[in-house]
């Protein structure tokens, strides 16, 4: 996942939005890592992002995974899973938990690609204040801050906006 990201206090959707698609859930290669996508039932994902084996310096990613529809477009919305929110460490009680979202576009039940967004790009306009949603800037981070119904209207505004995502990860079903 990007090191610059623009992440969330609110979740793309409410619980009544979430979607459940079947295809999301088995095994799937990106690159040299993995992304691990199980039923949580309430339509949630567990997902786990492995990274390749020989980076040692690669930590498995845990998150529960929302799927929502946002006018034309799917979004996966990424939460940190639970056992993060149960650490006891004293670094784990210093973040706060956000969400990150990245559009999805299926290509059939064997591969789908994740788009996310270009940090740079997305900054100018928040700079050049074209972009009306409430959001605080932490270091490398920019951190949305408006509610839910405000994020929709800015992801319907941008979805089709081929330069406001930058990356692009290319999945596809291992099993």
């Amino acid at each position: 996942m990007n090191a610059c990201l623009v992440v969330s206090i609110h979740p793309v959707g409410t619980i009544h939005q979430r979607l459940y698609d079947r295809d999301l859930v088995g095994l799937w290669a990106q690159g040299d890592g993995f992304y691990h996508f199980q039923s949580l039932g309430d339509s949630l994902y567990d997902l786990k992002i492995y990274g390749p084996e020989d980076n040692k310096e690669f930590d498995t990613l845990h998150f529960e995974v929302g799927l929502y529809e946002v006018g034309d477009y799917l979004f996966l919305d990424y939460y940190p899973h639970d056992e993060i929110k149960r650490s006891k460490q004293m670094l784990y009680n210093n973040y706060l938990p956000v969400h990150t979202f990245a559009k999805i576009e299926k290509h059939g039940a064997d591969r789908f690609d994740l788009f996310y967004f270009d940090y740079d790009r997305l900054q100018k306009l928040f700079e050049q204040n074209r972009i009306r949603l409430r959001y605080e800037n932490v270091e490398d981070v920019t951190v949305l801050t408006d509610g839910t119904a405000e994020i929709q209207r800015f992801l319907q505004k941008y979805a089709g906006d081929t330069e406001a995502f930058n990356e692009r990860e290319e999945l596809e079903r291992l099993r």
